[in-house]
């Protein structure tokens, strides 16, 4: 395996500030789907509103913390439109379906970067900006389309699409953090080089 950037060699076996935005993702998209199953079944339905702010008909101050906070937070940065929404137990989710997708798929692929010894880390994680472009032509065409009236998406639509864009996004932030953590590490080397050669500098 060839050396990394920003003295990342040898290859690691975890990067760590990999693994704490995976955890960080990874229970923020979890709850989505966990909190439709904490709630009695039919409570959590016909939440639909605007983006950007508190305009739910249901309210959430009866929830239990975890369930409430979720609730509340897709009120503020989703439509939670029913039919655009997956329903389980009964109950919405708390974000709608493309939501859902593009944040369970980015915790996917910040995962798929924090172990580099795995097989073919290399070529999942060798990110080309163009494939970021066309990871975004999908959501996009789809979402322009219903917003103009020119079809009604699916649900099925709406999470391929943003599953997709999610993955690659995750991939993406995944390298970025690995040249962070690389250049954090390049930073401690050269400090303690510097040390080292001020200790080993005769003293006048």
């Amino acid at each position: 395996m060839e050396k990394w950037q920003w003295g990342l060699a040898p290859r690691p076996k975890v990067l760590y500030i990999n693994l704490t935005a995976l955890i960080i993702l990874g229970i923020w998209a979890g709850l989505m789907w966990v909190t439709p199953f904490m709630n009695e079944p039919g409570t959590l339905v016909g939440l639909d509103g605007l983006v950007g702010i508190h305009d739910s008909p249901v309210d959430f101050d009866d929830l239990d913390p975890i369930s409430r906070f979720m609730y509340r937070a897709g009120d503020s940065q989703c439509h939670q439109k029913e039919n655009r929404t997956v329903i389980l137990n009964g109950n919405q989710m708390p974000f709608c379906a493309r939501d859902v997708a593009i944040y369970t798929c980015m915790a996917i692929g910040v995962g798929l970067s924090v172990f580099p010894r795995m097989p073919y880390y290399d070529w999942i994680n060798d990110l080309k900006w163009y494939w970021l472009v066309l990871a975004l032509v999908p959501i996009g065409i789809d979402g322009t389309g219903q917003l103009l009236g020119y079809w009604e998406s699916t649900n099925l639509i709406r999470f391929l699409t943003g599953g997709l864009c999610g993955l690659v996004v995750g991939i993406a932030l995944g390298f970025m953090l690995r040249e962070v953590e690389g250049m954090l590490l390049e930073s401690r080397r050269l400090k303690r080089l510097e040390r080292e050669i001020q200790e080993m500098t005769p003293k006048e």
